[in-house]
């Protein structure tokens, strides 16, 4: 199996991760009932600023999170890369 690309990969992975959660939000605006975005869309009609920073924060959790799992998977499969 060639690994040389695995590094990559995982940056891919990385990106990814977090920009889903983007595309996740932006599609709730347009076609969902619940949602963050719902959520968000909602707070900011009504101005609700709490609302709002409650959805950003959130979201910001969710991402970061997301970048860490796969953060810690690459450091464990791909240990031989000169990035860490």
């Amino acid at each position: 199996m060639e690994t040389t690309a695995l590094p990559q990969i995982f940056v891919a992975l990385r990106l990814a991760s977090s920009l889903r959660l983007v595309g996740a939000i932006v599609g709730e605006w347009f076609g969902d009932t619940t949602g963050l975005g719902v959520l968000l869309l909602q707070a900011m009609f009504t101005e609700n600023v709490v609302a709002i920073w409650g959805a950003l924060l959130a979201a910001a959790l969710l991402g970061t999170g997301f970048y860490a799992v796969v953060a810690a998977a690459e450091r464990r499969l791909v240990f031989w890369s000169a990035e860490q």
